[in-house]
C-alpha cells in the first residue's frame, strides 16, 4: 500500500504541467431589425453568440486538438473527452453577441463587431427570435483581468 502511494505521488510530481488555453463556441443568432418607423431592416452582417471556455490542458493534449477545436468541444459536450488528472475545461458563462460580415471559416481572420453597437449605429431596434446550436469553435485570446474577449 505504501509503495503504491509513493509511486502515485512520484508519478504526479512528474506529470506534464498544464497551460491555460481559451476557446469560444459560436452559435448563429436570428433576430429581426426594425427601423424607428417599424420597417424591417436587412442586415449586412450575420449575428452570432460567442461563448468563452477556459481549458487547463497539458501541452500534449492541446497539440492533439490545436488544429481541431471543434473535435475537442464536441467530445467535451457529450462527456467523451478523456483528460488527464490535472486537466479541466470550464464554461466561463461569458457570452458576447457579435456581428461578422460573412459566413466565417475557422481559418479566416475576421473582425468581430459588438452586435449592440452595430444595432445602435443603425438606429434600429431588434427582436431576438432564436439561437442555433453550436456551429463551430475556435481557440481565442481572452484576458480575464479585464473580462475582454
Amino acid at each position: 500500500m505504501l509503495i503504491k502511494t509513493l509511486y502515485y505521488l512520484l508519478k504526479s510530481c512528474f506529470t506534464e504541467p498544464t497551460n491555460i488555453y481559451y476557446f469560444a463556441t459560436y452559435k448563429r443568432v436570428f433576430l429581426t431589425l426594425k427601423s424607428s418607423t417599424n420597417e424591417i431592416l436587412k442586415s449586412e452582417g450575420l449575428f452570432y453568440e460567442k461563448q468563452i471556455y477556459c481549458s487547463q490542458l497539458q501541452r500534449s493534449t492541446y497539440n492533439k486538438y490545436k488544429n481541431d477545436c471543434d473535435k475537442l468541444y464536441n467530445k467535451y459536450n457529450v462527456n467523451k473527452l478523456k483528460l488527464h488528472n490535472n486537466e479541466v475545461i470550464e464554461d466561463l458563462n461569458i457570452t458576447k453577441t457579435i456581428v461578422l460580415n460573412k459566413y466565417p471559416n475557422v481559418a479566416d481572420i475576421t473582425e468581430e463587431i459588438n452586435a449592440y453597437t452595430y444595432i445602435q449605429d443603425l438606429s434600429a431596434s431588434y427582436v431576438w427570435k432564436t439561437t442555433s446550436s453550436v456551429l463551430w469553435t475556435k481557440w481565442c485570446e481572452y484576458n480575464p483581468q479585464y473580462n475582454q474577449i
